[in-house]
């Protein structure tokens, strides 16, 4: 199956550092931002280098990418005990496996809305 390949943007923030635990790849505040972009049907698992996409079903992976190197640094100090400021970053992803940016879909609502 070909997929497209799109750019996926992580933008943590104060919430995801507050609920982010410690040593977890589901639940660190890396995989929590972005978890918040994927379709229900599919989990994110952060590594302290990697990032993995799965089936939530299986577990199966179905896409893997390297983190960014200041990525891998904040994951390194949250796992060590310390509370970095949040981060942005940009990463390759299959857009079929993105939900659809709720923004546009606002603002497209907006705009019928005035007609």
């Amino acid at each position: 199956m070909d997929f497209k390949i799109v750019e996926w943007k992580c933008r943590m923030d104060i919430r995801d550092l507050a609920a982010g635990e410690v040593d977890s790849g589901t639940k660190c505040p890396i995989a929590r931002a972005l978890g918040r972009r994927l379709q229900p049907s599919f989990e994110v698992v952060v590594g302290s280098d990697d990032v993995w996409i799965v089936y939530a079903a299986t577990g199966s992976t179905i896409h893997h990418q390297k983190l960014p190197q200041f990525a891998r640094e904040f994951t390194r100090a949250f796992d060590a005990g310390h509370r970095p400021p949040p981060i942005s970053f940009t990463l390759a992803a299959p857009r079929e496996f993105l939900r659809k940016n709720q923004r546009a879909k606002r603002r497209n609502f907006l705009s019928s809305e005035k007609k």
